[in-house]
């Protein structure tokens, strides 16, 4: 429990720290790289559509981490998807389903397994999206720097929008 505890703290204490960071780089327009190459991926910025991350990892979760390009987290959610899965016997239970064995069914599934299925299916469809969604931000704002410093005229004044 304490290692639980201290875990979500740590997370929100780096959070807050991050969100720091990101409204200084704000201020001063700071340069994002549009592409990122490391050893294990290679990463770019590009606009894509929210609700298809969701769908694919609806189909199979870790599906739509592999569309935003975060190849650890959607390698390891398929892994795990895939492991409770076996585990847990659902495909059996779903056989049975089928064939209308109703009491088998509930017999051979493993609950410790099964129990798994709903956070990972939802965490997956639910962090796909959200990712997409902060990495398209992203991308518009990297496109915003790129397009002023290179196509706006330096005597334009910008109108105010409040």
């Amino acid at each position: 429990m304490p290692v639980y505890v201290f875990a979500i703290w740590d997370s929100y204490r780096l959070t807050v720290v991050q969100n720091k960071f990101a409204a200084l780089a704000e201020q001063k327009r700071q340069h994002v790289d549009p592409v990122s190459i490391n050893p294990l991926e290679t990463n770019f910025l590009v606009k894509r559509a929210p609700w298809v991350s969701a769908a694919w990892s609806l189909i199979m979760p870790g599906a739509g981490h592999l569309y935003n390009q975060r190849l650890i987290t959607g390698f390891f959610l398929m892994f795990f998807w895939i492991l409770a899965s076996f585990y847990s016997n659902v495909l059996e239970a779903i056989h049975c389903t089928f064939t209308g064995d109703f009491g088998l069914a509930a017999a051979v599934t493993s609950p410790e397994w099964l129990l798994f299925s709903p956070s990972v299916y939802a965490f997956s469809v639910y962090d796909s999206y959200v990712h997409n969604l902060e990495k398209n931000k992203l991308f518009e704002y990297e496109q915003s720097i790129f397009l002023t410093e290179n196509y706006q005229s330096p005597d334009f004044i910008m109108p105010d929008t409040n």
